[in-house]
């Protein structure tokens, strides 16, 4: 029982240094987005205006993933909300390029902010699925 109380306290510490360079990282995916959209042409059926839409959605998870994190540490709900803000935003983003294989990229990995959304909510409030029923 000790060892895993040690090896919890030095996973969080690992954290905790590492959430410092998610902010910045979280802009740059949501200015890469932008850009890539600009540079490798917008789907027909995404405008620029959606495409902005869509990158304030996934940073507004990444972002509000990051204040839950730095307020609670132990709860793991900050890092589901980071990795749903990641996820809105790679595939999103991947899926409104008009290159073939970005686009097939986007479609491939689309399902994956779905997939932690719903773990996010099964969950809740701690971040961990504690019942049986919800693992």
């Amino acid at each position: 029982m000790a060892h895993a109380a040690v090896a919890l306290t030095e996973a969080l510490a690992g954290a905790r240094q590492a959430r410092p360079v998610l902010w910045p990282l979280g802009f740059a995916l949501t200015g890469a987005l932008l850009a890539g959209g600009a540079l490798t042409g917008i789907a027909e059926l995404v405008t620029p205006a959606n495409m902005i839409f869509l990158a304030l959605i996934g940073l507004s998870f990444h972002v509000s993933g990051l204040i839950a994190w730095a307020h609670r540490p132990a709860n793991r709900t900050g890092p589901l909300l980071v990795a749903v803000g990641f996820a809105w935003l790679l595939s999103t983003g991947l899926v409104a390029m008009d290159h073939s294989g970005l686009h097939t990229l986007g479609v491939v990995v689309g399902p994956l902010y779905i997939v932690l959304c719903g773990h996010l909510l099964l969950a809740l409030p701690t971040g961990r699925l504690e019942t049986p029923l919800r693992r």
